[in-house]
């Protein structure tokens, strides 16, 4: 039997459809991985969760819902993670948790002449000189900061 024109762009069709239908479910998984991941609450970064888990979860078209690809819901494929890999969660990674309960860095101020004091339209370019000369290195470091913020 011979096949027809027809018959090649069925069966081309066909196939775009398979390859759509799959990249919807791919994408369908990963946004119920990223979602269950965030509801979990435990996990430091939940695109990374949902991004390792990826591979061991389907789309269950019957149920419309995401599961692992044994049958297990993805929350119980998602804990398992984070129980595998306890770096990822919050309350396995005491260097996270060190860093969440340190108080954050105190803004220390620098006893000296303020950047618009040396540069800009309102600087004293005596203090700018007796500054360049005894420590041209921390000049040159204000002058770049000066030029960041567009002092000068």
């Amino acid at each position: 039997m011979m096949t027809t024109n027809n018959d090649k762009t069925i069966e081309e069709l066909r196939e775009q459809l398979a390859a759509t239908t799959a990249q919807v479910h791919r994408y369908k998984v990963r946004e119920a991985l990223v979602n269950e991941a965030r509801l979990l609450g435990d996990f430091i970064d939940a695109e990374v969760a949902a991004q390792m888990a990826e591979d061991s979860a389907r789309w269950d078209s019957d149920a419309h819902c995401a599961v692992a690809k044994d049958g297990r819901p993805i929350r119980e494929l998602l804990k398992a993670l984070g129980a595998a890999h306890p770096v990822l969660t919050r309350s396995g990674n005491p260097e996270w948790a060190a860093q969440q309960s340190a108080p954050p860095p105190q803004k220390v101020e620098l006893e000296g002449p303020r950047l618009e004091d040396l540069f800009g339209p309102r600087s004293n370019s005596k203090l700018a000189n007796k500054l360049a000369k005894s420590d041209p290195i921390g000049y040159a470091r204000l002058r770049a900061e000066a030029k960041r913020l567009r002092l000068i």
